[in-house]
Parts: C-alpha cells; sequence; structure tokens
C-alpha cells in the first residue's frame, strides 16, 4: 500500500509520508523474517543453511536493487520505482 501511495503521490509531502510508512513496515517486515526463521530452524546446520540464504538473497537484494531501480527509472518514469513493487506484491 505504501509503495502504491508512494508512486500515486502528487506532492512532495505525500511521497515523504509514504516513504516513511514504507520505512517502518521494512523495518518489522525484517526482524519478522529474522523471527521466523529462527523459530522454523531452531538448531543445527539447517539452521546455518537457512540464515546463509536469507543472507545471500538479502545482500543481493542490496547489491542489485539500486542498479533494478535505476535502470527502471531511465527506462520509464521515476513513479515506476514504486509502483514496481505493487506488481510484484
Amino acid at each position: 500500500i505504501a509503495s502504491l501511495i508512494c508512486g500515486l503521490a502528487p506532492s512532495a509531502p505525500l511521497l515523504i509520508a509514504a516513504r516513511f510508512l514504507q520505512g517502518v513496515s521494512a523495518a518489522a517486515m525484517l526482524s519478522c523474517q529474522v523471527a521466523v526463521l529462527s523459530h522454523q530452524f531452531q538448531s543445527g546446520p539447517e539452521r546455518g543453511v537457512a540464515f546463509a540464504w536469507w543472507g545471500v538473497v538479502f545482500g543481493l537484494g542490496l547489491g542489485f536493487g539500486p542498479v533494478v531501480g535505476g535502470s527502471i527509472a531511465s527506462f520509464a518514469t521515476w513513479e515506476w520505482v514504486f509502483l514496481i513493487h505493487v506488481l510484484i506484491a
């Protein structure tokens, strides 16, 4: 919902408020991801593998996210950087 608001924001204050909402939501999702992995894989090598894969995916997102976002902004408008999340979700 926050990504949709960002993509359709008609003013800078609304865009800033929606970005704040995105940040709060991302923080909540991040803490839930760690909690779910910790609960699902409580001990042993499976837990290490699960957290390793989580770290790989997280790192790939951090590394390639700006490149993908820049490409989207180059080929479409800046609004699509946010609206693409709506389509993916």
